[in-house]
């Protein structure tokens, strides 16, 4: 590859980082239907076309910042290699506090902009099941798999308590109660 593609490249990678620290940034003062995308490519110092040209919507933004953080959780699980369920579901209930912090990210996790998901979270979550599979062991992969499916599916279930009742600490409640079960 020549320099000057790889120039291009990085820059693509800047500006994908400077509109997702934007967001980010404007997120923590509004919540996800009050921010705009003119908001974030003034934030962002780009214009609102390059924003859409990185990101093909504003829930992109917010996926690709999901989908991070559930990257983020599956390498820490990875490196503390536990099997502890109670140590795994704390590193999961972060998810919850995301989604307390504004509903676009419950939104997400129980697959609102199906398409976004696809494209942007599943990967993510796809590497999380296999970081849980592995934390439940290799003795027999089939009910490690189950484990790790059960715990998702533990966790959307909470943030769907978390949509309904807004109290995180229920929500976290229900999801060590049910993942105590695994």
């Amino acid at each position: 590859m020549n320099r000057r593609v790889e120039a291009k490249q990085v820059r693509a990678q800047e500006t994908r980082r400077a509109i997702s620290g934007a967001y980010r940034t404007l997120a923590e003062q509004s919540r996800y239907d009050e921010i705009s995308i003119a908001q974030i490519a003034l934030a962002a110092g780009v214009g609102k076309g390059t924003v859409l040209a990185h990101f093909s919507e504003k829930l992109a933004i917010a996926a690709t910042i999901f989908a991070k953080e559930l990257e983020r959780i599956a390498k820490r699980l990875k490196q503390e290699g536990t099997s502890d369920i109670s140590t795994i579901c704390a590193q999961l209930a972060s998810i919850l506090e995301w989604a307390a912090k504004d509903d676009v990210y419950a939104r997400l996790s129980v697959g609102d902009g199906a398409q976004i998901c696809r494209e942007v979270i599943a990967p993510s979550e796809d590497r999380l099941v296999e970081q849980l599979t592995a934390c439940f062991g290799a003795s027999n992969a089939a009910l490690a798999d189950d484990r790790a499916q059960a715990v998702r599916a533990n966790l959307v279930y909470a943030i769907v308590v978390l949509r309904v009742c807004a109290d995180i600490e229920e929500a976290k409640s229900v999801f060590f109660r049910l993942c105590a079960r695994v």
